[in-house]
């Protein structure tokens, strides 16, 4: 029994000590001066960041936060972190600060899905994994699917009832793209036309596909995939102009 106390104070008393460590660590920490900023990236490749280290910074600095020669214990994090989490492209903003006297920024971005270019007058703009609504990155441009066309509209936060519809779907669209390695390679840009239609510009193959309607896409794709693997690899991937998949149960082409 005696042994067991014992083993139980030992315990204790370890215990007690890492919490009287810590906060001592983190009193010292307190009172260190920051002599430099770090600003870092996760989850993507150097290269592929929407922003730069210098828009981060500018930011923390366009907003008067001293940092720089003042005492950790006085930097206020979370107004930092709130302040940079309201750039369109952080998704999150991490700030902690380390031994060194050094304040550390850690940004999480938004994964790009689908790029925007309209040709009804309006600004191009990307659609992240989220479907929510970036404007196009100065920094990094992302190889991603691109939808051109009368899609201009669709950045807009209040949209009429078939609009919404339509930007989920080609939200639906973009996802499908990007868990199909195949689609994703051979589906170069989708067009929107006035109607919402969607036509097709293939990587490989000297022809247009006339997707038609968003809604069934998938059925679509799939009859279009038995048709390049079961059909063109008889006649050749570029003896028609025009695939049409508009209709039901059938496949029409226009020959060259």
């Amino acid at each position: 029994m005696l042994a067991k106390v014992k083993i139980i104070a030992h315990w204790v008393l370890g215990f007690v000590a890492i919490i009287w460590l810590s906060a001592y660590t983190s009193s010292k920490v307190d009172d260190f001066i920051c002599k430099h900023i770090e600003v870092k990236f996760v989850g993507k490749t150097e290269g592929q960041y929407l922003l730069s280290s210098k828009d981060v910074l500018n930011t923390i600095y366009d907003n008067e936060f001293i940092i720089v020669g003042k005492q950790i214990g006085e930097i206020d994090y979370d107004s930092i972190e709130n302040c940079l989490e309201k750039l369109s492209h952080v998704k999150n903003a991490t700030v902690y600060s380390d031994y060194n006297g050094q304040l550390v920024v850690k940004i999480l971005e938004p994964q790009p899905l689908l790029r925007f270019l309209p040709s009804d007058g309006y600004s191009s703009f990307i659609m992240d994994e989220e479907g929510g609504i970036l404007p196009v990155s100065k920094n990094y441009s992302p190889s991603i699917p691109v939808i051109t066309g009368n899609v201009g509209d669709l950045a807009k936060k209040n949209l009429g009832e078939k609009r919404a519809e339509f930007k989920a779907d080609l939200f639906e669209y973009g996802l499908y793209l990007k868990e199909h390695p195949f689609w994703a390679a051979q589906i170069q840009q989708t067009n929107v036309d006035e109607k919402s239609d969607l036509q097709l510009v293939p990587r490989v193959g000297y022809h247009n596909i006339e997707l038609g309607k968003i809604r069934d896409f998938k059925k679509k794709f799939s009859k279009l995939k038995i048709f390049y693997t079961e059909g063109l690899r008889y006649t050749g991937w570029n003896k028609y102009s025009v695939i049409d998949l508009r209709y039901e149960d059938q496949i029409v082409c226009t020959k060259r």
